[in-house]
């Protein structure tokens, strides 16, 4: 989390060997550019992504928290797992989400078969919602 200047608070060499430890052997580099693209998520958390019942693998813990709530960030890695597809998903609902979608409208696109990437390619062709629900193609299987 940023330090009240914009920046980012330095984390000291245990934090640093906490999240090594829990994340199977992530850098301080590699680290950095994770804290760097998500500035408003704790350390705390960082942590906690990869110590639940189901950890995510880190990059992609990365790739949702920069574009979701803590909160919509569980239900999206709930889909995912669910479906029994993580990483084509993930970075689709990123793709989505940086592309003016709502978490809503890609998670009940995918709940009913349109997954996020496809989602939100239709949707940049002009597609509404209802006629690509109707549509109910999937790509990233």
């Amino acid at each position: 989390m940023t330090d009240g200047t914009g920046d980012l608070a330095p984390l000291t060499d245990e934090q640093y060997a906490e999240l090594t430890r829990v994340s199977g052997g992530v850098d301080r580099e590699c680290y950095d550019s994770f804290r760097q693209q998500c500035p408003d998520v704790s350390h705390e958390e960082f942590v906690a992504s990869q110590t639940g019942a189901c950890p995510w693998p880190l990059h992609l813990f990365a790739v949702v928290r920069e574009v979701a709530t803590a909160e919509e960030s569980g239900e999206v890695w709930k889909a995912a797992r669910e479906r029994g597809r993580t990483e084509g998903f993930l970075y689709g609902y990123n793709y989505g989400r940086k592309n003016s979608l709502s978490h809503d409208a890609l998670l009940s696109a995918d709940a009913a078969g349109v997954a996020p990437f496809e989602y939100t390619r239709l949707w940049q062709q002009g597609d509404d919602h209802d006629t690509i629900i109707a549509a109910g193609r999937r790509s990233d299987k």
